[in-house]
């Protein structure tokens, strides 16, 4: 599972969780589109494991992974990242 990639003090705070995710995933390789786009996607509830009326909780770090797995660069280079993974 590559889920303990992104293992780190679990944190409320969805800018690092995406910055570690685009770490791991893209090295560190986004785009600034992508990077923007995928900021704009840190306020949904689902991200931050929050209904809309409640405080900030635990960052979901399979929401923020499967945000950065769809990001183009990723994709593009699906068959080498996805051999780096199954390594892990």
């Amino acid at each position: 599972m590559w889920l303990p990639c992104l293992a780190w003090k679990p944190s409320a705070d969805p800018k690092a969780a995406l910055d570690r995710a685009v770490q791991v995933f893209l090295a560190d390789k986004a785009g600034p589109t992508t990077v923007e786009t995928l900021e704009k996607q840190l306020d949904n509830p689902q991200v931050l494991q929050a209904k809309l009326d409640d405080p900030r909780k635990q960052v979901d770090l399979g929401v923020v992974a499967g945000l950065v797995l769809g990001a183009p660069e990723f994709q593009g280079d699906r068959d080498t990242r996805c051999d780096e993974l199954q390594m892990l």
